[in-house]
C-alpha cells in the first residue's frame, strides 16, 4: 500500500501483519525496547512525544537507546554504531536532513 504524505513523500507501508508477533510480545511484556538512529534531530529527542504517549496511553515501559549524533550521515550508523548488540522491538530512523539522496545507504541500514 502506498501513501502520499503532506510533504509529498511516498512511503511503502508494507505488510503490517508482519508486525503482529512484535505487537503481541510488547503487549504481553508491557514493555517496548526502542532504538533510534539519526542526526541532530534524533539527538534532540524528536521521538519524546511518541514515547510519552506509549507510556501514558498504553501503559508501556519504554526503554530508549538513542543513537542520534549531530552532523552525521547514515554511514555513521552503518559503521560506528553496534546495532547488533540491541534487540529492539522497534527502530526509528531519521536522517532526513543530512542524507538526502542516499537511498542505497538507507536500504543497507534497514536490512
Amino acid at each position: 500500500m502506498l501513501q502520499v504524505h503532506d510533504l509529498g513523500l511516498v512511503a511503502n507501508m508494507g505488510n503490517l501483519m508482519t508486525f503482529l508477533p512484535v505487537l503481541r510480545r510488547v503487549k504481553a511484556r508491557k514493555a517496548l525496547d526502542l532504538l533510534v538512529l539519526g542526526g541532530s534531530i534524533t539527538a534532540g529527542g524528536y521521538y519524546a512525544e511518541f514515547v510519552r504517549q506509549l507510556e501514558s496511553l498504553d501503559g508501556l515501559s519504554v526503554t530508549v537507546h538513542n543513537h542520534g549524533h549531530g552532523a552525521t550521515e547514515i554511514n555513521y550508523s552503518l559503521f560506528c554504531v553496534d546495532i547488533d548488540r540491541y534487540e529492539p522491538d522497534l527502530v526509528l530512523i531519521d536522517f532526513s536532513v543530512n542524507d538526502y539522496g542516499h537511498p542505497k545507504l538507507m536500504d543497507a541500514l534497514i536490512r
